[in-house]
């Protein structure tokens, strides 16, 4: 599993003092994604597939590669983003997802 990372950076989070550390690498290196994430207060995790419907298994893969560095270095807090279900991904969704995203939806409401 080979990842590349794309990212935009406010000027304001680029300097040597900013609170936010940007790592770009290759989600399948756990020693380096556990090197990555040992001493930090919280991890932030925006995996995505280049192709829309195409399940490469990047985010499942990567993000629990992720969970295992983290609880191998002590590092609790985990936020996750994604933007699954927005715009035309939503008609793709299976039932749980949607559920998920919004009860109101499995409620018939």
């Amino acid at each position: 599993m080979r990842s590349r990372l794309w990212y935009a950076i406010p000027k304001a989070w680029q300097s040597d003092g900013a609170a936010l550390k940007l790592f770009a690498g290759d989600i399948s290196q756990f020693e380096v994604i556990k090197d990555t994430v040992r001493g930090q207060d919280a991890v932030v995790c925006a995996l995505g597939a280049r192709e829309l419907y195409t399940n490469s298994g990047i985010r499942a893969k990567g993000t629990r590669a992720i969970i295992e560095a983290m609880k191998a270095t002590g590092v609790k807090r985990l936020v996750v983003i994604s933007s699954m279900g927005i715009g035309e991904s939503w008609n793709h969704l299976p039932f749980f997802n949607k559920a998920l995203f919004n009860p109101d939806y499995a409620l018939g409401i």
